[in-house]
C-alpha cells in the first residue's frame, strides 16, 4: 500500500479563505504532514497531538509506517511495501498477540508465515487502543525457565517471575530483560504482549530507584542526572541480590567475549534481528532487538538492543546518562549517552556476597601478623587512625578486595582526614608495556615486566589518560575542561583519584616522610599507608621495581610537552615528592573515598 498524502480539513479552509481574498494574517498556518519522510528525525519535527490522531507516515529508512495516537508516534505494520522491505514486515508482525513469544528461543509459526509472504493478517495492522491502557496493566508472568529443574533459573520474589541467568567470566547476568512493573515503565508500543518477550522499558530515574527518589525530588533528577548521583553498588529496581550494571561492568563483559568490536555478535540472539543482523549468542546472553522509547516515540524494534548503565556520563553534558547498545548492522557493541527521561531495557547483574561491606576491622593496636597487605615495625600511630584501623572492601567490577584506612592529621589547628586505599589499584585488560593504552572502550593496565603476578603484588601501572578515564588523546592534549573535582577516573564507584592536597594529609600524619612506606620499601609504615616500590613504565620501558614508585595527580603539569603533576618516593632517601611527568608514562594509582 503506497503511503498516501495526509489531508487536513484546515487546509480546505485555508483555500476557501484565500479565494475570498481575506487577509493572510488571519489564516491559520498549519504545516502539512507529508505521507512519507526520510528518517525518524524528520518525523519528530511533526508533534503527535490530537490534531494528528490516526494519521500515518511512512519512514523510508526504516521501511515502516508510523501512526499518531494523539500523544506518541507508534510503529505500525507495513502491509504493501515492495519485497525490499519484507524484513521490516516480519519484525512488525511481532506486535500481534498471536505471534507474541513466551520464550526467546521459540518462534511463532504465524509470524514466520507473515515474514515469508510479506503479508500480515488484519490483527497485525495496528496497535489496539485497549492494549495501550496502562491503568489496567498486569505484568505477565514470564515462562523462561523452571525454577525447580533449571539451576540457571532465578525467581523474583516480588512478583513470581522467573529469569534465566548466565555466568560469563566472573560475572553472573540475567539472560532476560527485567520485567518488573514500577514507576515510568512501558511495554513497547504500550502493548503488553511485547513485555512477555522483551521486558519493560524504563527511564533512567526509574531504573535506579524503585521508590522514586531520582524521578521526583526537587532537584529534577529526570532532567539533570548529575544532581542525583547513585550510590555504589546501585541496586535500583533489580531484585534482591542483584544490581544495575555500570559501564565498567559492561566493559568487562565485552572484554570477556573478545572486545567491543565483536561483542555485539557474541551477545546478540541468533534470531529476530533484521537485515541479516542475527548474532551467534555464543555467550548465551541472548540480547533481543526490543527497540527503545526516545523523544516520545517507540521505534527500532528488530534493529536495536539498548540497556541502561548505572552511572551518569561525566565527560560530556551533565544532563546525559550512559547506556550500551547493539544494532542489526554492526557486530560491535558501543557506549552512548542520552537524556535520562528516555527509556531503555535493564539487564541486572548478580551481587557477589563477598563483594559487599567491609570485613571486620582490625584495631589500631594490631600486631604485624594481623595486617595482610604489608608489614610495619611498630604499632600504628594511634592519632592517625579512626577506630578500627584497617577495613576491607571489594571492587565489584572485577571482584578484587582492597584494604583501606582513615588517616587523621592537623592543618594548623584544624583537624583533617583522608580515607584512602592501603594498596595500589589493580584493574584492567593486560596490554604489553611497549604499547600505549589507547583503547578508549576498555580499561587497560601494564603489569611490571608484562608479568601478571606483579600486578597482584604491586597493582597495575596506568598512563595519565587511562587513570583519568579520559580519551587517550588526553595524553597529548591538555583536556583541562574534562577534569572534575574529585575526579573518579579509574577508581571504583564512590572513590576518586588521590589529589595532591589529600596526599599532603597522609604526609602530615607521618611524622617522618619515610613512615608512609612499607618495611620492604625502606620505611616503618607507622600510618599503615603501605607505600611500596612498584616501579613505573617510562618511554615504554619498565624500571625501578622495589626501588622507586610514582603516581599521577589529576591535574596538568608544567613541562613544555604534555605532562601531568606527579609524586614519587625513593627507597634510599626521602627524595622529592612533587614533579611533572609525561602523561605517556605509566604509574601506580591510589584511590580516596568520596
Amino acid at each position: 500500500m503506497k503511503p498516501h498524502a495526509l489531508l487536513f480539513p484546515v487546509l480546505l479552509s485555508f483555500a476557501l479563505l484565500t479565494a475570498c481574498g481575506d487577509d493572510d494574517s488571519f489564516i491559520p498556518k498549519v504545516p502539512e504532514l507529508p505521507g512519507e519522510v526520510a528518517d525518524m528525525d524528520e518525523l519528530k519535527e511533526f508533534e503527535c497531538n490530537d490534531d494528528l490522531m490516526g494519521e500515518k507516515v511512512y519512514v523510508r529508512d526504516l521501511e515502516t509506517d508510523y501512526e499518531c495516537d494523539g500523544d506518541h508516534w507508534f510503529e505500525t505494520i507495513d502491509t504493501g511495501k515492495s519485497s525490499s522491505s519484507s524484513k521490516k514486515t516480519s519484525s512488525s508482525s511481532a506486535k500481534s498477540s498471536s505471534s507474541a513469544e513466551s520464550s526467546p528461543s521459540e518462534k511463532s509459526s504465524s509470524s514466520a508465515e507473515s515474514s515469508s509472504s510479506g503479508k500480515s493478517n488484519s490483527s497485525e495492522t495496528s496497535v489496539s487502543s485497549s492494549a495501550k491502557s496502562s491503568s489496567s496493566y498486569t505484568t505477565p508472568l514470564l515462562s523462561h525457565c523452571d525454577i525447580g529443574t533449571d539451576e540457571n533459573c532465578f525467581k523474583d520474589a516480588r512478583d513470581g517471575q522467573t529469569y534465566r541467568t548466565v555466568k560469563i567470566g566472573n560475572q553472573v547476568w540475567m539472560r532476560d530483560n527485567l520485567n518488573f512493573r514500577t514507576g515510568s515503565s512501558s511495554c513497547y508500543n504500550d502493548d503488553t504482549s511485547f513485555c512477555t518477550k522483551y521486558g519493560l522499558l524504563y527511564t533512567w530515574a526509574t531504573a535506579l530507584d524503585s521508590v522514586g527518589e531520582f524521578s521526583t525530588n526537587s532537584k529534577g533528577c529526570g532532567y539533570n542526572a548529575l544532581s542525583c548521583r547513585p550510590v555504589s553498588p546501585t541496586y535500583g529496581i533489580c531484585p534482591d541480590g542483584w544490581r544495575i550494571p555500570s559501564t565498567i561492568d559492561w566493559s568487562i563483559l565485552f572484554g570477556k567475549v573478545g572486545g567491543k568490536d565483536v561483542a555485539g555478535k557474541a551477545l546478540k540472539s541468533a534470531s529476530d534481528w533484521l537485515n541479516d543482523g542475527n548474532g551467534t549468542d555464543e555467550a548465551s546472553f541472548t540480547a533481543l532487538p526490543g527497540g527503545r522509547f526516545e523523544e516520545g516515540i517507540f521505534y527500532l524494534i528488530g534493529n536495536d538492543a539498548s540497556f541502561w548503565a548505572s552511572n551518569p556520563n561525566t565527560t560530556t553534558y551533565v544532563k546525559l546518562v550512559d547506556y550500551v547498545a547493539m544494532s542489526d548492522d554492526l557486530d560491535k557493541a558501543a557506549d552512548y549517552q542520552t537524556e535520562p527521561y528516555n527509556k531503555r531495557y535493564i539487564r541486572c547483574i548478580k551481587i557477589d556476597t563477598a563483594q559487599t561491606a567491609s570485613s571486620s576491622s582490625i584495631t589500631s593496636k594490631s600486631s604485624s601478623s594481623e595486617y595482610t597487605p604489608y608489614d610495619h615495625k611498630n604499632d600504628l600511630f594511634e592519632d592517625s587512625l579512626n577506630s578500627g584501623a584497617y577495613k576491607k572492601f571489594t571492587d565489584v567490577r572485577n571482584g578484587r578486595s582492597y584494604y583501606y584506612l582513615t588517616i587523621n592529621a592537623k592543618d594548623g589547628d584544624e583537624d583533617v582526614s583522608v580515607t584512602v586505599m592501603a594498596e595500589n589499584l589493580n584493574i584492567g585488560i593486560d596490554v604489553p608495556g611497549a604499547n600505549d593504552q589507547s583503547d578508549d572502550e576498555n580499561i587497560e593496565r601494564y603489569c611490571y615486566n608484562d608479568d601478571t603476578t606483579n600486578c597482584d603484588k604491586y597493582g597495575g601501572l596506568y598512563q595519565w589518560a587511562e587513570m583519568m578515564q579520559l580519551p587517550s588523546r588526553c595524553n597529548v592534549d591538555a583536556c583541562e575542561d574534562l577534569i572534575e573535582e574529585n575526579h573518579r577516573g579509574i577508581c571504583p564507584e564512590g572513590w576518586h583519584v588521590m589529589t595532591y592536597d589529600e596526599y599532603v594529609i597522609v604526609l602530615t600524619a607521618n611524622k617522618e616522610e619515610k613512615n608512609i612506606r612499607a618495611i620492604s620499601f625502606g620505611g616503618d609504615n607507622l600510618t599503615g599507608y603501605s607505600l611500596i616500590g612498584a616501579g613505573h613504565n617510562r618511554n615504554h620501558q619498565f624500571a625501578d621495581l622495589d626501588n622507586m614508585t610514582f603516581w599521577f595527580y589529576p591535574e596538568n603539569g608544567t613541562m613544555s610537552e604534555p605532562s601531568a603533576f606527579s609524586g614519587y618516593q625513593l627507597k634510599s632517601s626521602a627524595g622529592m615528592d612533587f614533579t611533572s611527568s609525561r602523561k605517556s608514562y605509566a604509574n601506580s594509582v591510589r584511590c580516596v573515598k568520596d
